[in-house]
């Protein structure tokens, strides 16, 4: 399997786009657990399986799928309880394997480096804190700044952009369905990692450029 570097060279990309739960930290436990306090709080119960299948997509969206009904101020308010709650739960955050190697091996090449994800920018940077990888990120695009969330291409429109770049010459990593789904739909150059909540099969269907285990794998 060929490495980041050679990947970067022979598919012409300009800027790489990372999500962040589940690709670059170990926090989709933790999203789950804050998930699940808020749907009790709502005296919902929801079974884990059904909010692990939604994992990267925004919490509007995700409590929009698994709270049949809910909308308007509602839905923005145990939304933003949700992120909340998810504060409170990030007291540990680790890289996941070959994170902080793909960082530095992103940040060797050269290339804009932009995150993308689905959380609050307040829980972002706390969480790229705590897991000691803020150093690494200059660039990102959190859910405050997109209407539509993924799988909808918005988000990776929008940092292709904060990266000097087309969709067309960047590269999305990231470990849900709804990533490759959303970057494939933004026109970008995809790599799934099997590191989150959605199998290989899953992955695969959706036709990614690449699938790896974990960002070992680009080393």
């Amino acid at each position: 399997m060929a490495d980041i570097a050679t990947i970067i060279n022979l598919w012409g990309i300009r800027c790489v786009i990372l999500d962040l739960d589940g690709t670059l930290v170990d926090t989709l436990k933790i999203q789950v657990d804050a998930f699940l306090r808020t749907t009790k709080e709502m005296g919902v119960e929801v079974p884990r399986d059904q909010i692990e299948q939604n994992m990267g997509r925004t919490a509007i969206d995700i409590l929009r799928t698994i709270v049949p009904g809910i909308g308007g101020s509602e839905l923005a308010y145990y939304a933003r309880r949700k992120e909340e709650i998810l504060a409170e739960l990030l007291g540990e955050v680790h890289p996941l394997p070959g994170a902080v190697e793909l960082l530095r091996e992103l940040k060797r090449c050269g290339l804009p480096v932009v995150l993308a994800s689905s959380t609050t920018f307040e829980n972002v940077m706390k969480i790229l804190q705590v897991s000691g990888l803020v150093e690494y990120i200059e660039r990102m695009v959190t859910a405050e700044d997109v209407v539509l969330g993924k799988p909808n291409p918005d988000v990776f429109i929008k940092a292709a952009a904060k990266g000097g770049a087309e969709p067309r010459h960047s590269l999305v990593i990231g470990d849900s369905i709804h990533d490759i789904a959303a970057a494939i739909a933004a026109g970008c150059f995809t790599i799934a990692v099997a590191s989150g909540m959605h199998t290989v099969e899953q992955l695969r269907e959706l036709k990614p450029n690449l699938i790896v285990g974990d960002l070992n794998d680009l080393l």
